[in-house]
């Protein structure tokens, strides 16, 4: 048996030549080619999805801080409506009215948006296509 250091010279099969073997060994170029696609592809889905998942992961802290920022500015309010002179009730209950009137304006923005999800250009391209009037 042969080692990489047997001062032996080697004999080598005689390459096959012919169509045939170009064309197998052009298939065979090919499916390495796609594995390795393949394989980039994978590493690449799996380094978005960790990208991804820390994104979120962020996203969840910063609104945690946001809405605990949020209820401080809102509690230093009603504490100088009561430094003032105001009923903790109508404090709170005024706070309570701000938040719903903002949250039934920010609503009625989501409703005025809910069109513009439906793809309109390309539905209206697809029935022209398929010869209807829009």
């Amino acid at each position: 048996m042969a080692t990489a250091f047997d001062p032996r010279p080697r004999r080598f099969a005689e390459p096959r030549q012919g169509a045939v073997h170009h064309v197998l060994a052009a298939i065979s170029d090919l499916k390495r080619l796609a594995l390795d696609h393949l394989e980039l592809a994978t590493a690449e889905a799996q380094r978005a999805a960790r990208s991804f998942v820390a994104i979120v992961c962020a996203a969840i802290v910063v609104a945690v801080l946001a809405f605990t920022a949020w209820n401080a500015v809102v509690a230093a309010i009603v504490l100088a409506l009561v430094d003032n002179d105001v009923s903790w009730t109508v404090a709170l209950i005024g706070a309570a009215v701000l938040h719903l009137v903002a949250a039934a304006g920010i609503g009625w923005w989501m409703s005025r948006r809910v069109p513009e999800m439906v793809f309109s250009a390309t539905v209206r391209q697809l029935r022209a296509d398929a010869g209807e009037t829009p």
